[in-house]
């Protein structure tokens, strides 16, 4: 269980010799099993900040310089967390790496040709999955895949360095989740993005996605996105959120956003979710960052006409709204 030091820092707690939780930076534990791993959150071996692993010899949890995954699972550096272990995927395969595109046998991702192939299939009920952490740090300007009808399953794998510089419609990983017209859900699950930059104009913006769109009942769960930077270009807009720009309905939780979500000129903006629909319930969200918007600004939902449970944001919120700036630290649970 995590634990605060004297300067408010979050360490590990360790059962001592005397029986009693201490911090020291280490995580013990009276006994393991070999391949037990405390925290699946972890850095490449060798860096501080490791998780600890299971002494076979000792029994006792020890931070040995390296992440030992449960069985099932392997460490992925890109996602710097162990990931769920998916074969079959053929990196030559074109378009995807295998898979039918359906629930029970979903188009496999392990390449940026994979991934970029989802944006031929946009609008159309396909379903993919992650097989591999993709690094898109060498492409300068990365095109929204379009609009996601049925699901995309990360396996807790990665997405690193997305990059949109040039303002544009519907800006993030997908353009919406869902359409006006469709009654196809979407759903998103699993996923990490890391190292993430949005230039946004006036409309909807979000890392992950713009909007969730439609009268159905979407789902976004488990995704979270690390050093997230999203700056406004012009004088106006609304629905800018360091996840989802807008999602009308449906259940979005236990995601994470880090980073920095500047929109001053623009309302409903917040540091997960710009507005959350009156069909939508948001739950175990976490926002740490900053936050800047106009009319309608809050660290985890700028507006919402939902439900907001469980949440908490750590985070400076500047409000441009009337004229002046409002800073503001919202409570635990609130946007």
């Amino acid at each position: 269980m995590p634990c605060a030091d004297d300067e408010g820092e979050l360490q590990l707690e360790r059962c001592d010799a005397t029986g009693q939780w201490t911090s020291d930076g280490a995580c013990y534990a009276p006994e393991c099993e070999e391949g037990d791993a405390r925290n699946l959150d972890c850095g490449p071996p060798g860096e501080e900040g490791m998780p600890p692993r299971c002494d076979v010899a000792t029994r006792r949890w020890e931070n040995g310089g390296g992440c030992v995954c449960p069985q099932g699972k392997v460490y992925d550096a890109l996602a710097q967390a162990c990931a769920v272990v998916v074969e079959g995927c053929d990196p030559a395969g074109v378009p995807f790496g295998g898979g039918e595109g359906t629930a029970d046998a979903p188009y496999l991702i392990c390449t940026v040709a994979h991934l970029e192939a989802v944006r031929d299939r946009s609008e159309l009920e396909t379903h993919y999955r992650l097989a591999a952490s993709i690094d898109l740090r060498e492409i300068e300007e990365f095109e929204s895949l379009g609009v996601l009808l049925g699901s995309f399953d990360g396996s807790s794998r990665a997405i690193v360095g997305l990059t949109q510089p040039s303002p544009s419609n519907r800006l993030g990983l997908f353009a919406s989740i869902g359409s006006l017209d469709s009654t196809v859900a979407g759903v998103i699950e699993d996923l990490v993005l890391r190292d993430v930059s949005i230039r946004t104009s006036d409309d909807a913006t979000g890392a992950l996605t713009a909007r969730g769109f439609g009268g159905v009942e979407h789902r976004v769960e488990r995704v979270r996105a690390y050093g997230v930077h999203m700056e406004m270009t012009s004088n106006s807009g609304e629905f800018k959120g360091g996840l989802v720009g807008e999602f009308r309905q449906g259940t979005i939780r236990d995601c994470v956003v880090e980073g920095r979500v500047l929109a001053p000129a623009s309302n409903q903006v917040g540091g997960v979710v710009g507005q959350l629909g009156l069909g939508a319930t948001a739950s175990g969200l976490r926002f740490k960052g900053e936050v800047r918007g106009a009319i309608g600004t809050g660290g985890i939902v700028g507006v919402s006409n939902g439900e907001i449970r469980d949440s908490l944001a750590e985070v400076e919120v500047v409000s441009h709204s009337r004229g002046r700036d409002e800073r503001r630290v919202p409570e635990p649970g609130m946007g």
